[in-house]
């Protein structure tokens, strides 16, 4: 049994510790938490106390025999037990495990001697899933929000919503970046070339299409998500070869594009080179030629490709060094 330790009284109202009570809505390992630095960070203490905390107010428990035999087995491990025992291997992971215990106790018990596991009490499910239900409601009324302002072309109330939003995370998206003191002055520039991108690999596009990719493409750059099920009807189709997410990535490059060269050719650069940002498979023949090329930069072709045949899309992008030079 663990230690108990006083810890925060106000944590039913700290978002930190609604967000790691959540983690145990499925069976986990303490030292699953214990010693990551960025827990002790956002818990401003040592993640020990507050899962003693918990388990003194009945939000945590230890899981029973069934439980920890759940978290340290998979079904393939239970069937190939089952089978040693000569039993049956149909049936859900539940039912695999009632029956190993059913036949052998004791050989199952000394499997997990040395594993705990802590869960959510009834109590500590309802409060753990409460918070991650009012968190995606959060999540989706700043999304909505956001649409509505990029339709608006108000796109820096779109930038701040989106930085509220995110000023307001346990774990902010990003790395180095201060959520807080989120200027949106290059985000809205980046919308702004978004919202006039038309790239010429797009060309056979219906011009009526561009309105729902154009703030598609501003949510994938936004919000880092590649999906567009969330703000783009499911019969919308773009006509052409490439789907929809990929026409709104697409479009989202070319944007990339246009801010690489403005802002190389303020740093005075004059000769740039084409790299393909991707090194797999789907990487097309004409791409694979044209990354390393050198340009100079008022001759540089546009990006994405017009010429690229990958079902994927161009991934080329513009850089002012070789890659052998890093």
């Amino acid at each position: 049994m663990l230690k108990n330790i006083p810890g925060r009284k106000d944590w039913r109202t700290s978002p930190a510790h609604l967000l790691f009570l959540s983690k145990f809505i499925e069976p986990r390992k303490p030292e699953d938490f214990i010693t990551r630095t960025e827990w002790k960070d956002v818990l401003r203490g040592d993640p020990y106390k507050t899962i003693s905390v918990f388990i003194d107010e009945n939000i945590l428990t230890e899981g029973d025999l069934a439980c920890r035999l759940s978290y340290k087995y998979k079904i393939v491990d239970l069937k190939e037990f089952l089978k040693q025992h000569g039993l049956t291997v149909s049936g859900k992971k539940d039912e695999l495990i009632n029956r190993l215990i059913t036949v052998d106790k004791l050989e199952m018990e000394n499997l997990v001697s040395d594993l705990l596991v802590l869960l959510c009490t009834d109590e500590g499910r309802n409060i753990a899933e409460d918070y991650l239900k009012n968190e995606k409601e959060k999540r989706i009324f700043a999304e909505q929000q956001t649409i509505q302002f990029l339709h608006d072309r108000k796109f820096k109330e779109a930038c701040l919503i989106m930085g509220h939003y995110e000023a307001e995370q346990v774990f902010q998206r990003g790395i180095g970046i201060n959520w807080k003191k989120y200027a949106p002055e290059r985000d809205i520039e980046m919308l702004n070339d978004i919202f006039s991108s038309k790239p010429k690999v797009l060309k056979e596009m219906d011009s009526s299409k561009y309105e729902k990719l154009w703030i598609d493409a501003s949510m994938h750059y936004l919000w880092g998500i590649n999906k567009s099920d969330n703000w783009i009807d499911s019969d919308f189709k773009t006509g052409i070869n490439y789907d929809v997410t990929t026409a709104a990535r697409l479009i989202e490059y070319n944007a990339y594009y246009k801010r690489d060269i403005r802002e190389l050719k303020q740093k005075g650069k004059k000769i740039v080179y084409i790299i393909s940002s991707a090194n797999d498979s789907l990487v097309c023949p004409v791409c694979k030629k044209l990354s390393g090329k050198r340009f100079k930069i008022s001759e540089v072709p546009e990006l994405p490709y017009e010429q690229c045949t990958s079902e994927m899309g161009c991934r080329c992008s513009v850089v002012d060094f070789r890659i052998e030079d890093l």
